[in-house]
């Protein structure tokens, strides 16, 4: 996942829990964005996490103006009945074919039995800054938040050094996964790379 850090995020077109056609494209809002891979649609930790996610939305302010999305490799039904059944307020995308997985560098773990928990902080222009690939489900909410306080104090930042002389500090993704992996600077959105098949923007 240290790959993606300080790159423009995949873009992809996948089917939410609806069945209608998602594009996933962090960015084209002008908002930031959370992306976040989750095993297994009927496992209590994932449902643990969803529902974490919805809480957040609800209660934290940090978290009401940014766009999150959950993905995993289940059929589109029991997306569908996992956002029912907990009344979730975002989309679950449907990944069967792991496109999206292999985009956003999620691996299996566990002895390739259950996908990696992994979560993405992207910002406004669609870079992702932060990533967390961490088992434990309670994790990924509290990391999500930092990573948007981070966010909002570079820009504090900006915005003063800016007002005083015109020019602000240089932004600096972060990554929150295991030490090993390097940081690939910022490239321009657009390249088109071929995966199984599928061409993924990235």
């Amino acid at each position: 996942m240290n790959a993606l850090i300080g790159r423009p995020a995949p873009v992809l077109n996948l089917s939410r829990q609806d069945g209608s056609s998602y594009r996933l494209h962090p960015g084209q809002t002008g908002r930031r964005a959370v992306v976040f891979f989750f095993a297994k649609a009927g496992a209590m930790n994932c449902v643990y996490e969803v529902t974490h996610f919805r809480e957040a939305i609800r209660e934290d302010p940090l978290f009401q103006n940014i766009d999150i999305v959950g993905v995993s490799e289940d059929a589109v039904p029991k997306l569908g009945m996992l956002s029912n059944g907990h009344e979730l307020t975002y989309p679950l995308l449907s990944d069967p074919q792991r496109v999206a997985h292999r985009a956003y560098r999620v691996q299996r773990g566990l002895f390739r039995w259950w996908v990696s928990r992994v979560t993405y902080v992207i910002d406004e222009r669609g870079i992702v800054r932060a990533g967390l690939d961490d088992w434990a489900w309670d994790k990924h909410v509290p990391f999500v938040a930092q990573e948007l306080q981070k966010l909002d104090r570079e820009q504090q930042q900006a915005a003063a050094a800016s007002a005083s002389n015109g020019t602000g500090p240089a932004s600096s993704p972060q990554i929150s996964s295991s030490p090993g992996g390097g940081s690939a600077p910022p490239q321009e959105a657009g390249a088109v790379l071929p995966i199984n098949g599928h061409a993924v923007v990235v």
